[in-house]
């Protein structure tokens, strides 16, 4: 079921009573219907109020930065928090606040990478709970795991020596993402759940459906749909109640995911349409193309492939919009994934080979580990066993330098003894 909009409504009360403020003004001029100018001012009044909360509404549905904390869309999907200068709450003519204001501006630009740098000077010149989330939040989306974790378990540490409950939520918060990111599932689900307590003896809406839509994504994640549909519904309950676009979008893009991993692909593509009209909406280009991979899963795994290669190829697009490298990257691996099951393998091996060197320029190691599990994967189809080998014994390494993601690594394992008993065999024959 769509929910409803409160700025659609907003927007035709103020049509409304503009268009009976007119309407009644041109009656007025007749002869025997002047009285009717007596109602003239309070239907402008109302039109006037109508109006203002229509903007309002807006700037909360757009996400303008009213608090100190606020929500930011971040890799995959997941809600992060970050701090805004008015958190910050010092001299932002300051060389300190001057890195703030401009970290502030690349990473609302998705200049991440950019965004990081700023951040780390505004640390180095002075250091507070703000520029220590933010930082954080910028290495995580780009995939710097030990710099984000180095830097979020210290202002998560400095939060509680200052015993501020609203960094304390917004540090978990982030941490339970970084945990996410490396595979780490069962601990980012204790954090987000820390996140989510203190959001709630908070009061905070906003920070309680974000922490509720990551949890509902890890769920989902794990295989607990049903628990994941439960977070979904109260993220969605909550941010219908704090007007936040973002947040409407978050929880019906995991209510879609939850309904994805229960083959109910009808219901899921609903929700995942629904999520990606807001995101239209919000100009948010990055929570598109995040939306339309999940578009193109669903339609992969029903092997309408056409469809789903369509869906990736627009997700790339628009990734490449924001300059966000990592998310371009993601969107080649999908592309190459359909092309893959065409039996387009040169093609395929091209966009995986274009994935691994973006991963590579940044640093990306799980992104270089899960590329080159790719194309192992593609050499071993295509009889390479050797090249295959080396190529997934490559990938082997990246996962244990990294840690924590099993699932990466025992698919890789299991593809390298699957290749090697190949291997075997074929040496066998030959003897």
């Amino acid at each position: 079921m769509r929910e409803k909009r409160l700025d659609v409504i907003a927007l035709y009360l103020s049509l409304v009573f503009s268009a009976l403020a007119v309407f009644v003004a041109a009656l007025a001029h007749f002869v025997g219907l002047d009285f009717l100018a007596g109602a003239l001012m309070p239907l402008l009044i109302m039109a006037a109020l109508a109006w203002v909360l229509y903007v309002l509404v807006r700037s909360l549905e757009q996400g303008t930065d009213f608090g100190p904390i606020v929500s930011g869309l971040g890799p995959e999907g997941v809600i992060l928090q970050r701090a805004t200068r008015s958190a910050w709450g010092r001299d932002l003519q300051s060389a300190a606040g001057q890195h703030f204001v401009a970290g502030e501006v690349h990473f609302q630009g998705g200049c991440y990478r950019k965004a990081a740098e700023a951040f780390r000077h505004s640390v180095e010149a002075r250091d507070s709970l703000a520029t220590d989330l933010n930082l954080g939040a910028a290495l995580l989306n780009i995939a710097d795991f030990a710099g984000a974790k180095e830097i979020l378990e210290l202002g998560f540490r400095q939060a509680q020596r200052q015993k501020s409950r609203e960094y304390e939520a917004a540090f978990q918060l982030n941490l339970g993402v970084l945990n996410a990111r490396q595979g780490r599932l069962a601990e980012a689900l204790t954090a987000y759940g820390e996140a989510r307590r203190h959001f709630e003896l908070l009061g905070d809406g906003r920070g309680l459906g974000d922490a509720l839509i990551n949890i509902g994504q890890a769920q989902a994640h794990l295989g607990r749909s049903d628990m994941a549909l439960v977070s979904g519904e109260r993220a969605l309950k909550v941010h219908q109640g704090t007007g936040s676009g973002l947040g409407r979008a978050g929880a019906l893009s995991c209510l879609g995911y939850a309904r994805f991993c229960r083959d109910e692909f009808a219901q899921a593509l609903e929700y995942l349409l629904e999520s990606l009209e807001i995101h239209e909406g919000l100009g948010n280009a990055l929570g598109q193309g995040h939306v339309l991979t999940h578009v193109g899963n669903l339609h992969f795994k029903q092997d309408e492939l056409d469809e789903a290669l369509r869906a990736y190829e627009r997700a790339f697009e628009l990734h490449g919009k924001v300059a966000d490298r990592l998310g371009e990257a993601s969107a080649l691996v999908n592309v190459a994934n359909v092309r893959f099951r065409k039996g387009e393998l040169d093609a395929a091996l091209e966009n995986y080979d274009q994935a691994f060197k973006i991963h590579e320029q940044a640093g990306n190691i799980m992104g270089q580990a899960r590329a080159l599990t790719n194309i192992g994967s593609l050499l071993g189809r295509q009889g390479k066993l050797k090249a295959a080998l080396e190529t997934l014994n490559r990938a082997r390494g990246f996962y244990l330098e990294v840690g924590g993601d099993s699932r990466g690594l025992g698919a890789v394992e299991k593809l390298i003894a699957r290749l090697e008993e190949q291997a075997e065999e074929g040496e066998s024959r030959s003897d």
